[in-house]
């Protein structure tokens, strides 16, 4: 492509700029996917299939598209229980004992997952692999 004004440069730059936004987005889906399979195949959970919709994508902003794991409000589907695997809880507590039980008893916690930093590790090559492909197809 040969420019030869100031509009064609804006027009070609505006162009490759929706091209790289478009990357950006499908590349964010294919991270989302990796992180939920993460999130599902782990080695101290099991049974979190129901609850894999919990790690989702924000909007895109500026061309950037953010990764989470706080799920949404819906009675039958508890996704908003993702952010508690993904990044663990305190130690809980009884206060009151049960019983003749002089300590308060521990309730246990959940050890963080980690699926969100684990999936993105890797996502500046597979972001870089779709937009080279978007500006090759373009």
């Amino acid at each position: 492509m040969n420019i030869y004004t100031t509009e064609q440069f804006e027009k070609a730059t505006l162009e490759q700029l929706d091209k790289i936004d478009k990357a950006l987005v499908a590349a964010a889906y294919k991270i989302k996917e990796n992180a939920q399979n993460l999130f599902v195949n782990n080695t101290k959970y099991k049974n979190l299939d129901r609850i894999r919709d919990g790690i989702m994508l924000g909007r895109l902003q500026n061309s950037q598209i953010k990764l989470h794991a706080f799920g949404y409000n819906d009675p039958e589907k508890h996704t908003y229980k993702a952010r508690f695997f993904v990044g663990g809880t305190q130690i809980r507590v009884n206060k009151k004992p049960i019983g003749k039980h002089k300590k308060p008893l521990t309730k246990g916690r959940i050890e963080p997952l980690d699926t969100i930093d684990k999936a993105t590790q890797n996502g500046g090559t597979i972001l870089d692999n779709y937009i080279k492909r978007a500006l090759d197809n373009g």
